[in-house]
């Protein structure tokens, strides 16, 4: 009798691990799939960082831009603005034949922020949506087979209810480490501030897009930045090739 009992519990134990193990799978499951859907570094070791450009396209500053990074064989991710894309579209077939990577930053630059506020997240949800939508409609007006991989919402938002539009799109939403060229400081500090945030698997945000002259110091801080990158013995990674599907 004893023995019986003795077996039963342990039967039931075992039962009851195994239900635990498979709860524990399934959570570390979920969990590092909605990880993966999210990015504001790279996670490694490695010396190697990365460039991303929002607000563009910009005839001037885009163009700008691409000829730093062709100077220095960089690939970066511009994320940009569908409102702005119609009426430049020698500047995004210049980011493709160049081998760059192109991501949407939605249409109209919205403050989802402060939009939640204001709205059900089922409006917001529909808005973006249709942003993201819209946006890549016009990307395929200059190139068909365009296949955008990665979103970046302005003022960096994110929120798990997107994951449902995001899914439906198959982006994943590519944040930064460090980013501070809106900031109405000297090109100095701003060099420096970007020199301090040095660290493997950075994704560095810049801008591409503005009115006249807000990019200038950008540039110059862009091109500084890189050489000191160089300097410190780092290289700058092409993110398609670090985030895989």
């Amino acid at each position: 009798m004893l023995l019986h009992l003795y077996i039963m519990q342990e039967k039931n134990l075992l039962k009851n691990f195994k239900f635990v193990f498979i709860k524990l799978l399934l959570t570390a499951f979920l969990f590092s799939s909605q990880q993966q859907i999210f990015f504001w570094k790279i996670d490694t070791k490695e010396k190697v960082i990365f460039l991303t450009f929002d607000d563009g396209p910009h005839k001037v500053y885009t163009n700008e831009v691409l000829k730093i990074l062709e100077e220095y064989k960089i690939k970066a991710v511009f994320f940009v603005l569908g409102e702005l894309i119609s009426g430049n579209d020698e500047v995004i077939r210049q980011l493709l034949q160049k081998g760059h990577c192109i991501g949407s930053h939605t249409y109209y630059h919205n403050n989802y922020y402060q939009l939640q506020k204001k709205y059900s997240i089922e409006v917001c949800k529909n808005l973006l949506e249709k942003e993201l939508y819209e946006t890549e409609k016009e990307l395929k007006k200059i190139y068909k087979d365009i296949k955008i991989k990665y979103l970046r919402m302005p003022y960096g938002f994110y929120r798990v209810w997107m994951n449902e539009v995001l899914n439906k799109f198959d982006y994943k939403v590519i944040n930064w480490t460090f980013g501070y060229d809106w900031y109405n400081v000297s090109e100095e500090e701003m060099f420096k501030r970007y020199c301090d945030a040095l660290q493997p698997g950075a994704i560095f945000l810049f801008h591409d897009g503005g009115t006249e002259g807000a990019r200038n110091k950008t540039l110059k801080v862009l091109k500084r930045f890189i050489e000191y990158c160089f300097q410190k013995g780092y290289k700058f990674g092409n993110i398609e090739e670090w985030i895989k599907k």
